[in-house]
């Protein structure tokens, strides 16, 4: 038996819809040790121009978001286009793990997989994981009210909240004495643009598990 990869993938978007336009894809290994992410911004015209859907009501949504968050997520200046994204992502999936040893998380069973899936459609790319791997956060963390998320500093950018999201569920596996997930062999692809102090681009990180005796007990963070 393979030993799988988890990813942990967040989307930003123009839309709630299944076929969303994408303005910004962020992930990150998770399991022990060493950490790879990858960040990048997406043009809106481009993933508008594939045919993406934009929903007023979302662009009004964003509107009302504090200006540094809005900031960060439309980087036009880094930002590139839809397939190049796409592409770059393949790329760093298929060097942590081949398509059949990736799991790859999202927060909710409807969105983020379902979006970037169908991105990949539209722009007629393979999709680089089996649907067989596609995993929900968010049904893992409905278990587990008790054991709360870390905090993150910067809601609403792709890469800090799947970072915070990997976070949490470790510390969910962690109390419930499972064991991690292996570690993914450190990885340094190159970078663009910087948001939080993370690279833009495919990096390694040093950064240890949440330990699950700091977790603190109570309601639930969103």
């Amino acid at each position: 038996m393979k030993t799988a990869i988890n990813i942990m993938v967040d989307l930003e978007t123009m839309s709630s819809a299944p076929n969303a336009a994408i303005v910004a894809i962020g992930a990150t290994t998770f399991g022990n040790g060493a950490r790879s992410f990858f960040q990048r911004a997406v043009h809106l015209n481009s993933s508008h121009g594939e045919g993406l859907h934009i929903d007023p009501n979302t662009v009004l949504w964003w509107l009302r978001q504090p200006q540094p968050i809005i900031n960060a997520t439309f980087n036009t200046g880094e930002a590139v286009g839809l397939r190049e994204a796409l592409e770059s992502f393949s790329e760093w999936v298929h060097a942590v793990g081949r398509e059949q040893e990736v799991l790859l998380w999202r927060n909710g069973a409807a969105f983020d997989n379902v979006v970037l899936r169908s991105a990949y459609t539209a722009l007629g790319l393979p999709a680089p994981w089996s649907f067989r791997g596609d995993r929900c956060y968010r049904t893992i963390k409905a278990t587990a009210p008790h054991i709360i998320a870390p905090v993150n500093d910067r809601p609403h950018e792709a890469l800090s909240d799947a970072i915070t999201q990997a976070r949490h569920l470790e510390a969910i596996w962690q109390a419930r004495g499972a064991s991690p997930p292996p570690e993914p062999a450190p990885l340094l692809f190159g970078s663009r643009g910087n948001c939080g102090g993370y690279d833009g681009g495919m990096m390694t990180h040093e950064e240890p598990l949440l330990n699950p005796a700091d977790a603190k007990t109570g309601d639930m963070r969103s």
